[in-house]
């Protein structure tokens, strides 16, 4: 008997299937739950976060049914599954290796259908207890699913159409969820009592072992139908049409010591982290936020894995064409679905959660969220196939396995953060599913691989590792180094740029972050403070003065540390600056913790060390510019490193408006950019590198390009005395500590005080304030972008000389913000040509970093780092000046008190900028080298 569809086909459908069936039976309690437990209590109004009943809905829906059990029983009910789901994964893993995927998951999927059947028994004889049981063996029975099914993939599957009938399968969970819900909604709806959703869904897994069992088997040479057409074809694409009976033991020491394997290991935590927090818990959101009805609940639970199902195909039959057509490596293309798979559903997801009760559009969002997690199978759903066809089942069970004990852990948060399901406690649950996304996510598009890897073929392997003594790559160091030195498509120039880039981001949100939260830190107790209610513990009676000292507390250690930094930062450039930013950041996540215990003095002691901690920053940075930069490439570079502060100060500006708003507290703003500058130290550490010369995975051509284009401008080899006499005689230098003054001057004023004029002048809430305040500093970004391409156009083609470039664009950084600035400040009350004024100002302070900003490497590549903390360092002066002053001056906080302050920074960024003009100069200084260093 010959089957006109081919055999592997046949086996993609009834796998699909396999999954399909499993998925409606784990997911059916989701439903069913929100109608066996009673509803009395919890939250019960808009105000609490919950949305209104809709008026055509029946109020029954709403009520439940004769189970009293809490939030936080249900998150352990519904988690249960997944403890016995972890544990026969690896052993299901080894059974299908070695007896054939054929039975292992068929006999799970009997098992499982078994334990569905006799739930409503299970429950009416022994209640939750029971139900925990009964859940926690339908997981011991369905834990084989997925390693069996990779077995049998990869026995029946070619390479070039995994993706394509990977997803086909592997599609089976969301096509399983949509109908769980759907058809789960439907029998609650028209059948009285919840049991009939298990009767129907464990008759359903019976009838498809009976189905499976007939039709399919564990290899091609033991299927008595398939045609010698389809044998052939499979025989020249697999190698062989039988299991490898003769494989070694499982090599477990260099799977568990791979790289690639952990990174995948670690992308299926990601996705199962969002994929089960769906699952499991949608329903729940569905009925106690945003109020469905039971029969609407199904539906709308249903949709996004319709969505999702037709995602992971079509883009499954993209990935295919792109790999086979040669437009893309296997590794590219798995690295990029996963990349869509994580970054867009987690954006959707916290979009939903900000969404309120708009129905409609909760629904489209988490629809696109769940859309889009459709591209994992084409992903790393299917890379288990790809690092090891031999041992793909025992790889599947090992990353689903611990993938799975999300599906413990998520439900039970979920359940603990939400034990009056309200929109703000879901909204929490939401962050951090969004967090774990992207971290899983970088982790995998960095260290993952579409090869097969050498332990495929342990036997061979351990032949060439007796004859060479090597492993290429296998163990977790070589492996290490080699996804090291093939991490970057892109020069690792460009690498260092994009990180200090993304490090004085991360400083400047930790910087400002207090700037924004002490508006909402002080005001009249017991009284709505810029749109926030606070409690008495987030309050505090700080008056201007006192407000002054801690603003600029913070610039003590900044200005401090700076002239340590410069004399250490050529030689230790990478490690300072990772200390740099972890110090400040760890202090940061404290601040909290020590304003509750020691009051507004032990917040000026954390803000000083927070700025000892960020003052090696910027000479760090000058150090590795004039290490990695060529100087006619300077302008422009250097200006989007340094923009940094304004993108820094853009997302910290408003993230921390919106953080406290959201939040209704001051405190989670800490926590939050505290954390992303650690996340950043961490991969700092394994990316970031002095220089082209101590770098160990650039390529020769890059490292000889460097060499050259740095030429005279790039930093001596040898080590010099610092010429402190000559430096601290030079002309230029000084005229560069003007400029820099005025420059500080300015941007400190706006970054510490224009909030606090915001909220005191035009009375703005802070959400607002954080946006009206920071979101010109994205303006000040661009234009100093603009401004470093066009200098360095300038002086490339001639035009104007290094010198008359720094001097010309350090004039437009100072003049033109002066001017707005003291135009916004005889506006009045006008919000809207306030806000603009300031804009303008803010805008064309970005003329200072194609200027000042990168005149350091213009004057001594070999003492940058040197030069940039004793001119940073002098500039910083201006943080403890600027704030202390703007208290004294404005105790009333008066527009006319204000205006004072706005005229004297108008005559100091004018003043600064003269002195500049005069004395400043854009060529290396003959002290640059000294005539003896300290090692010849």
């Amino acid at each position: 008997m010959v089957f006109i569809i081919p055999q592997r086909v046949i086996l993609a459908i009834m796998g699909f299937l396999a999954i399909m069936n499993a998925y409606t039976m784990r997911i059916s309690l989701s439903i069913a739950i929100t109608e066996m437990v009673n509803k009395s209590h919890g939250a019960t109004d808009e105000e609490g976060g919950v949305c209104p009943i809709d008026e055509s809905a029946n109020p029954e829906d709403f009520t439940g049914g004769e189970f009293d059990w809490d939030e936080e029983l249900q998150g352990i009910i519904l988690s249960s599954f997944y403890w016995g789901y972890v544990i026969t994964h690896i052993p299901g893993g080894m059974l299908a290796e070695k007896f054939g995927g054929k039975w292992t998951l068929s006999l799970g999927i009997l098992s499982t259908a078994f334990f569905t059947l006799i739930t409503p028994w299970a429950v009416e004889l022994g209640g939750s207890t029971a139900l925990i049981v009964i859940r926690v063996m339908m997981g011991l029975g369905e834990g084989t699913t997925f390693p069996a099914l990779s077995a049998l993939l990869a026995t029946w599957i070619p390479a070039k159409e995994r993706s394509k009938l990977g997803s086909l399968v592997f599609g089976g969970g969301q096509v399983g969820t949509i109908l769980g819900n759907l058809l789960s909604g439907v029998l609650l709806h028209n059948i009285e009592g919840w049991s009939s959703v298990f009767y129907f869904f464990g008759g359903l897994g019976v009838l498809w072992f009976v189905i499976f069992t007939l039709l399919c088997y564990s290899d091609p040479e033991s299927h008595p139908f398939i045609s010698e057409k389809e044998k052939e074809y499979l025989k020249q694409e697999l190698g062989t049409l039988e299991r490898d009976r003769t494989l070694p033991p499982t090599p477990w020491r260099y799977i568990l010591t791979s790289v690639p394997m952990m990174a995948l290991v670690c992308a299926q935590i990601g996705h199962d982290w969002g994929f089960f927090i769906m699952v499991t818990d949608l329903p729940k959101y569905m009925a106690d936020v945003l109020r469905f009805s039971i029969k609407d609940n199904g539906l709308y639970s249903s949709l996004p894995y319709l969505v999702m199902w037709i995602v992971s195909l079509s883009t499954g039959v993209l990935s295919d064409w792109l790999i086979t057509s040669g437009r893309m490596t296997i590794t590219f293309g798995r690295k990029l679905f996963t990349t869509i798979a994580s970054v867009g559903p987690a954006c959707f997801i916290v979009g939903a959660s900000y969404a309120g009760c708009e129905k409609a559009v909760v629904v489209m969002l988490f629809t696109f969220a769940m859309g889009l997690m459709g591209t994992f199978y084409p992903g790393m759903k299917v890379n288990p196939l790809d690092l090891s066809p031999n041992y793909a089942g025992t790889l599947m069970a090992i990353t689903n396995g611990i993938g799975a004990i999300t599906g413990i852990i998520a439900p039970y948060v979920v359940g603990v953060m939400t034990p009056n399901h309200t929109l703000d406690e879901w909204r929490i649950v939401f962050w951090i599913s969004f967090a774990i996304f992207n971290v899983t996510n970088l982790v995998y598009i960095i260290w993952a691989s579409g090869e097969v890897q050498p332990w495929n073929t342990p036997h061979l392997m351990n032949k060439s590792v007796e004859a060479g003594r090597r492993s290429d790559g296998t163990t977790m160091l070589k492996f290490l180094n080699a996804c090291m030195a093939g991490l970057c498509f892109c020069p690792k120039k460009y690498i260092l740029v994009m990180m200090t880039f993304f490090a004085i981001c991360n400083q400047y949100t930790m910087r400002i972050c207090l700037h924004l939260a002490i508006t909402v830190m002080t005001g009249e107790r017991n009284d709505t403070v810029s749109g926030i209610a606070l409690s008495d513990e987030d309050f505090f009676d700080w008056d201007e003065h006192q407000q002054g000292i801690i603003l600029s507390a913070f610039y003590w250690g900044y200005t401090l540390s700076h002239f340590v930094a410069a004399c250490i930062a050529d030689r230790y450039s990478k490690h300072l600056l990772g200390l740099s930013v972890v110090i400040t950041a760890v202090l940061t996540i404290l601040t909290p913790l020590a304003i509750d215990v020691g009051g507004s003095w032990l917040l000026i002691v954390v803000r000083v060390i927070e700025g000892i901690g960020e003052g090696a920053t910027f000479p760090v940075l000058s150090a590795l510019i004039a290490h990695w930069i060529p100087a006619s490439q300077r302008g422009f570079f250097g200006s989007f490193v340094f923009s940094g502060c304004q993108i820094g100060a853009l997302v910290g500006g408003i993230g921390t408006g919106y953080f406290i708003e959201a939040h209704n507290t001051w405190r989670t703003t800490f926590y939050i950019w505290g954390g992303l500058a650690i996340l950043w130290y961490v991969f700092w550490l394994f990316i970031g590198f002095e220089s082209p010369e101590t770098h160990p995975y650039i390529s020769e051509a890059e490292r000889s390009e460097l060499v050259v284009q740095l030429a005279e401008s790039r930093k001596s080899i040898h080590t010099y005395p610092i010429p402190w006499r000559s430096i601290l005689a030079s002309c230029p230098l000084w005229g560069l500590i003007a400029g820099q003054i005025g420059h500080d001057w300015g941007t400190y004023l706006i970054i510490t005080d224009l909030p606090k004029y915001m909220k005191s002048t035009l009375h703005i809430s802070v959400s607002d304030n954080g946006l009206v305040t920071y979101t010109p500093f994205f303006s000040m970004w661009l234009f100093s972008i603009l401004g470093g391409w066009l200098c360095d156009r300038q002086i490339r083609k001639q035009c104007i000389s290094r010198t008359s470039a720094r001097k010309l664009w350090t004039t437009v950084g100072s003049i033109l913000p002066a001017c707005f600035m003291m135009a916004a400040s005889y506006t009045g009350q006008d919000k809207v040509l306030v806000v603009t004024y300031f804009a303008l100002c803010v805008t064309f302070l970005g003329g200072f970093y194609p200027g000042v900003k990168v005149n350091t490497n213009d004057l001594s590549p070999n003492f940058a780092g040197v030069l940039m903390g004793m001119v940073n360092g002098i500039g910083a002066v201006t943080g403890i000046v600027t704030p202390y002053l703007a208290g004294l001056l404005t105790p009333n906080q008066t527009l006319e008190e204000w205006r004072v302050v706005f005229w004297m920074a108008f005559a100091v960024l004018n003043i600064s900028n003269v002195i500049f003009v005069l004395f400043a100069s854009g060529d290396i200084q003959p002290w640059n080298y000294p005539q003896q260093p300290v090692n010849a």
